[in-house]
């Protein structure tokens, strides 16, 4: 059986301490996270009672001391304490139930190792991964123990004969083990240690019911001794807490190792964000995974899509280049096992799933994390970015987010404590840079025995071609590369370049644009269509947009900078302004301010793709804003009046002149003629700057005539201004 490297825990970070080795095998792992000195003095072995035959087998592991999550709850573990342990995903929790387990249970000689033995520690964890890992952490530092496994998808009759043969510890699934119960086949009487590892999941994924009707099998009011109980998880929500703490004694241990801290996922992973369509999702995987899983051959990426659907299909698009296999609760558990140990024995190096692999997936070779999507609950993305980053290395764990979903991705950085790092997809040329690098390392690969059946050819191709070019086209045939398509940064649509214009002051809208390239191509020129979407920066000096490449040279020949409006071709966009990017056309009267389903242009003096619509500034919404409100000059702060801006009443309160037009309508005064006593509507006064007529009951008929804001005869740049009348009875 092949053992895992336990895994290395970020714990006051410190510099100053030299790279540590840990041998896996035939592997060196660098790793640049240490555990303070303070930290590997606490989790010396001599601080506990651990047997030397224990220690022996996690030194045969590479398990030298104890980590934080591990030395901190061992001793309470050990001395039959109830436990509630939350610590973050990757630091080591499996290990730290195991361990004082084990030594218990090894300890106990009051019980014969005979046939048909009921269990005396049972581990129930959410999924059949996380199962078969801690099963064989177990094993691995055991010397004459039993373990069963049980989870759906295998045989009933195979699990069932481990069972009557006789264990001492038991990991399961809720649902499985809950059948077996109920047929009479297990004995859970005897159980001693009961653990709930990632309890937060179990109970989220609908397993409560099962979870609890297993453990009253076990918490009965007329047992003489309470089983120990002990619950780990990497978030602890409330409902998680409430639900576990009925099972609790009163004088139940707390360990947390989040302390309190904002950021609820592990410290060295990087969480980097990319716009990206639905339908692009697959070929901006493929160059992610290029770029950011490439600095070794070892690496290996897993890419979480939110539905099965959606990761069948991701599995077999032809734009996603690397090896990758599928994932999800509709594969059968002996093709998902397979698939797994390839995965981890490196023989692809993508895994595209579903939650299932979430939890209790430990690959420490796994340098990268997709989520395709930002998740509805903030938990699984925690857990999704926890495969990344473990046995000390750093992981990067990126998010794919459309524009209606800018929120979403918010809510996670706020409920998660963590700050997404914006990019933008990759470019073509970053994607060509990292996959020559590939090609390059996978030359060292090759073995002389497959070099000696391709020297022939090779000394054909080098009597007519140039070596180095021969070497070039070589290696893109080996990264896949055989031609190269102009690609847009700004759209990433296939032949299209994209450019920005800048102008001095600030661009108004999409208009000038639209003029300038009509202005270079003709009147003719249908700008909208060949130009489809604008996006500006973030202080409208400039207007990022894509034309088709085809255009490339007409535009550069005719175009000439000006010290006013400057325009040229882009290699990397700039920041721009996320309300104006992810719109479409929408323009008010008097400015380029955003409809539903966005806009070109937005608040111009700030970014209200998440900030406040009055004050212009991030971080809060206008309702939680504490400046004055910016309406006329006045100053509504607090709730204030908008007629006179003064404080401690609302304008319909206020008892001074209403400002409208100079006239008072203060106390119900009249809109019409700014007399108090009546309404506008019971006015006797002709209405100004209209004439209308109202006649007859309801129903009855009425005349209107609306005259323009200029007198008749008045000119208007040669125009000249008519009165127009909408008589509702005309014909």
């Amino acid at each position: 059986m092949k053992l895992r490297t336990q895994d290395t825990m970020t714990v006051n970070v410190e510099p100053e301490i030299g790279i540590d080795e840990i041998k896996n095998g035939n592997k060196i792992i660098s790793s640049n996270l240490h555990i303070s000195d303070a930290d590997k003095e606490k989790g010396n072995y001599k601080n506990f009672s651990i047997s030397k035959r224990t220690i022996k087998k996690l030194q045969s592991r590479n398990v030298e001391i104890l980590f934080p999550v591990q030395a901190d709850s061992y001793n309470h573990i050990f001395a039959g304490k109830d436990c509630l342990v939350q610590a973050y995903t990757g630091t080591g929790k499996t290990l730290a139930f195991t361990i004082p387990i084990v030594e218990l249970i090894q300890n106990d000689t009051s019980v014969k190792l005979i046939r048909g033995r009921a269990p005396r520690a049972l581990v129930l964890a959410p999924t059949r991964e996380l199962t078969n890992q801690i099963s064989e952490d177990f094993q691995s530092i055991v010397s004459d123990l039993s373990i069963v496994t049980i989870y759906g998808g295998k045989k009933y009759d195979d699990q069932e004969k481990g069972i009557r043969n006789g264990c001492d510890i038991l990991v399961a699934t809720p649902g499985r083990l809950k059948d077996i119960v109920d047929k009479g086949r297990l004995d859970l009487t005897k159980i001693k240690y009961v653990v709930l590892d990632e309890v937060d999941r179990m109970l989220d994924m609908g397993f409560i019911d099962d979870v609890e009707e297993i453990l009253g099998h076990m918490f009965t009011a007329g047992r003489e001794t309470k089983p120990q109980f002990v619950v780990f998880s990497a978030t602890m929500p409330d409902w998680v807490y409430k639900t576990t703490k009925k099972y609790m004694s009163k004088d139940f241990v707390t360990i947390d190792l989040v302390k309190g801290n904002m950021q609820k996922t592990a410290a060295n992973v990087e969480h980097l964000a990319v716009p990206c369509a639905y339908q692009d999702r697959a070929g901006v995987i493929n160059s992610v995974v290029q770029i950011y899983s490439s600095s070794t051959l070892d690496g290996r990426a897993i890419v979480f899509c939110e539905t099965k659907k959606e990761a069948d299909e991701l599995s077999v698009s032809h734009d996603i280049k690397a090896e990758a296999h599928v994932l999800h609760g509709d594969i059968p558990q002996d093709k998902r096992e397979l698939v797994l140990r390839k995965f981890r024995e490196g023989k692809y190096r993508l895994l595209i799933t579903t939650d299932v692999a979430a939890r209790g997936l430990d690959i420490p070779e796994v340098d990268l994390v997709i989520v395709t999507a930002p998740p509805k609950d903030v938990e699984s993305y925690i857990h999704r970015s926890g495969r990344t980053g473990r046995a000390g290395a750093q992981g990067k764990c990126i998010c794919l987010y459309k524009s209606t979903q800018i929120r979403d991705l918010r809510r996670v950085e706020i409920e998660a404590g963590i700050t997404f790092t914006r990019i933008e997809q990759p470019r073509t040329e970053d994607v060509l840079s990292a996959s020559s690098a590939d090609a390059a390392k996978a030359l060292d690969s090759v073995t002389d025995a497959a070099k000696a059946h391709f020297r022939e050819a090779a000394e054909k191709i080098l009597k007519t071609f140039d070596a180095v070019d021969a070497l070039s086209a070589a290696l893109a045939c080996i990264s896949g590369t055989t031609n190269i398509v102009p690609r847009s940064l700004f759209s990433k649509k296939e032949n299209y370049t994209t450019y920005m214009l800048t102008v001095t002051d600030e661009l108004k809208g999409p208009g000038l644009v639209f003029t300038m390239l009509r202005k270079c191509f003709g009147e003719d020129f249908d700008a909208k269509a060949n130009c489809s979407q604008v996006a500006f920066t973030k202080d409208y000096r400039s207007a990022v947009f894509d034309i088709p490449s085809e255009l490339d040279e007409k535009l550069q020949g005719y175009w000439k900078d000006s010290p006013r409006i400057q325009m040229k071709p882009i290699q990397e966009l700039p920041q721009l302004d996320e309300t104006s990017r992810n719109g479409g056309r929408s323009f008010s009267r008097g400015s380029y301010g955003s409809s539903r389903g966005g806009s070109y242009g937005g608040n111009r003096n700030s970014d209200r793709s998440n900030g406040c619509f009055k004050c212009g500034k991030d971080g809060h919404k206008s309702f939680e804003c504490t400046e004055a409100k910016k309406s006329g000059g006045r100053d509504q702060s607090n709730g204030g009046c908008f007629n006179c801006g003064k404080d401690g009443h609302k304008s319909f309160e206020c008892t001074e002149a209403k400002k409208t037009g100079g006239r008072d309508q203060s106390n119900g005064g009249c809109f019409n003629c700014g007399k108090d006593g009546h309404k506008s509507f019971d006015c006797p006064e002709p209405k100004k700057g209209r004439s209308s007529t109202f006649s007859g009951a309801r129903g009855g008929g009425m005349k209107r005539s609306f005259t323009s804001n200029q007198e008749n005869g008045h000119s208007n740049g040669g125009m000249t201004s008519k009165k127009i009348k909408f008589n509702d009875d005309d014909d």
